[in-house]
Formats: structure tokens, C-alpha cells, sequence
């Protein structure tokens, strides 16, 4: 009888742990944290500051390049009478976990476009990855 009950334990143990690694997803959270950035320049403050955070290098690099600047989204800020204080930007994320909880995937933004307009006029611009959310959540950006 007792090792009856010991293979019935032994078999729903794996069976709990066998529907742990089943593909698919118990469950999942997309949102968006706040990432702080301070931006510097060691010639001078620039007149305006626009940060956003993109999913893909390529997208960050044409946003950087990009002449005529497209109406900020949702994750970018625009600062007029840039002050030097830090900015806030908010990053998507998210993860999906199985159904004991384990997590299966994480996802977040990747990078960073900063952009400064100078007193001049002349814009001044870089592209930094963004710190996985769970180590840090402020980044330093130096403009040219």
C-alpha cells in the first residue's frame, strides 16, 4: 500500500513539473517602466533634448539620422530650455511565465535615442542601449 502512494505521489509530482515545460503560456505582462537619462555634453547644454526608447538598433540609427523629426511617440520626451536635469522616459516591457510561475521570456525596449538641438541650431545626437530594467533604471548619455 505504501509504495502504492509513493508511485500515485511520484506521478503527480511529474505530472506538476511536466506541466510546468508544456508549450505555451499561463500568463504574461506587458507595461512599461521608467527609465531615468541624464544627458551631458561637454561643450555645453544643448537648447532641447528629445529622448525615446525603440525596440531595434536599425530604428534607433534612421531615427537618429532622420532630418525632420517625426511627432514624439509614446515612449520619447521633448524638453524645450533643456536644464541639464534628468529626463523620463518611459520603456516597454514585459515577460510571459508558465504555469508554476517560471518565467519563460523577458522583453524590453533595447535602445536609446537622445538628440540635441544646439543654440546654434545644429543637432547633435546618440544612440545608447538601455540597461536590462532589472540591474538599473538610469542610463548616462554624453552628446557629441
Amino acid at each position: 500500500m505504501r509504495r502504492a502512494w509513493v508511485v500515485a505521489l511520484g506521478v503527480l509530482g511529474g505530472g506538476i513539473l511536466a506541466l510546468d515545460f508544456v508549450p505555451g503560456c499561463a500568463g504574461h505582462w506587458d507595461g512599461n517602466y521608467n527609465l531615468t537619462v541624464r544627458v551631458a555634453r561637454p561643450a555645453g547644454l544643448p537648447r532641447s533634448v528629445r529622448c525615446e526608447a525603440v525596440g531595434q538598433r536599425e530604428v534607433a540609427e534612421a531615427l537618429r539620422d532622420e532630418l525632420a523629426q517625426p511627432d514624439p511617440g509614446s515612449y520619447s520626451v521633448v524638453t524645450e530650455g533643456f536644464d541639464g536635469k534628468p529626463l523620463t522616459v518611459r520603456v516597454p516591457a514585459g515577460h510571459m511565465h508558465s504555469p508554476l510561475g517560471r518565467v519563460v521570456r523577458r522583453w524590453q525596449f533595447k535602445y536609446l535615442v537622445v538628440i540635441g538641438v544646439l543654440p546654434d541650431g545644429r543637432r547633435v545626437s546618440a544612440v545608447e542601449k538601455i540597461p536590462d530594467h532589472r540591474e538599473t533604471q538610469e542610463v548616462s548619455v554624453t552628446l557629441p
